[in-house]
């Protein structure tokens, strides 16, 4: 909050806040903001809360969002590091403001965001389809994409955006997909990266729409790291493109514990074996 200049300090006062006990920027050591490599929404969204709650007037709503706001003017201002955003939690406090339709809603925070190249992101922050077409628009450099799609499909259409988003980066190299299920436009989406794609992780998905892989296998030759663990209806032909270790010739780990498919699992177990033995399994 030392960052805040003496007009904006002025009008939030004006709303409540308190800026007894805050230092002014002169006192500073550093431009703290500008060696931020990593924010996750989740926690600066609930530390602006627990202040609020405790140094605001109630009801909070208002101050909350101001000073929302204003710390993400901050960053937008002076933060040229960031790599990595996290908006991958849900909490009480979507209640009072949808983090990522904030973010993209201003064009300076979306200039700011443009140079993520690590994205967390639950799916449900995606609220409305303009909120989709600007996360697409602005976020296209992404190396590593991780997806919580821990949603009820009765409401939510996710392979599509998850697809959209997919199919906008330029070359992505880590996919983690949690819960949810692949669908052929997630596969299609995938596709576009497989020469790019260094580690493959689905964690508790359903593959019941799935019938094969080897559209993105047969180019996934800079594959790395293959993790399918606690996944479901896995078909036989799926499980075979899986243990196919030919395909991926720089494959450096294999974690297929905890899938419905018994093949699976005994290779899986076979392969930790003679990696703790050393020895190349062919």
């Amino acid at each position: 909050m030392a960052f805040f200049k003496e007009e904006e300090r002025k009008e939030l006062e004006k709303s409540g806040i308190s800026f007894d006990n805050i230092c002014d920027i002169e006192s500073t050591t550093y431009c703290y903001p500008s060696f931020l490599k990593s924010i996750s929404m989740h926690e600066l969204s609930l530390a602006i809360f627990l202040w609020c709650r405790n140094n605001c007037p109630q009801p909070i709503t208002k101050q909350y969002n101001l000073l929302l706001r204003g710390i993400l003017n901050i960053f937008a201002n002076l933060c040229i590091t960031l790599y990595q955003l996290d908006l991958d939690k849900r909490s009480l406090l979507d209640c009072l403001h949808h983090e990522l339709w904030i973010l993209l809603q201003e064009p300076n925070y979306r200039s700011f965001i443009s140079r993520v190249k690590q994205l967390s992101l639950d799916i449900r922050k995606l609220v409305n389809d303009d909120c989709l077409e600007l996360l697409c628009q602005t976020c296209q450099r992404l190396k590593i994409l991780k997806i919580d799609m821990t949603v009820d499909e009765t409401f939510w259409s996710s392979d599509n955006k998850l697809a959209d988003i997919i199919k906008t980066q330029k070359g992505l190299q880590t996919f983690y997909l949690r819960r949810g299920k692949i669908t052929p436009k997630i596969i299609s989406a995938l596709e576009v990266h497989a020469k790019s794609l260094k580690m493959l992780h689905f964690r508790r998905v359903d593959f019941e729409k799935c019938t094969s892989l080897r559209s993105i296998f047969n180019y996934s030759k800079q594959l790395e790291v293959l993790i399918v663990r606690g996944c479901k209806n896995l078909s036989e032909n799926v499980c075979k493109e899986l243990m196919n270790t030919a395909s991926f010739p720089k494959l450096v780990e294999v974690d297929f514990e905890d899938s419905d498919c018994e093949g699976l699992m005994s290779w899986s177990t076979i392969i930790k074996r003679h990696e703790h033995q050393n020895i190349q399994v062919v």
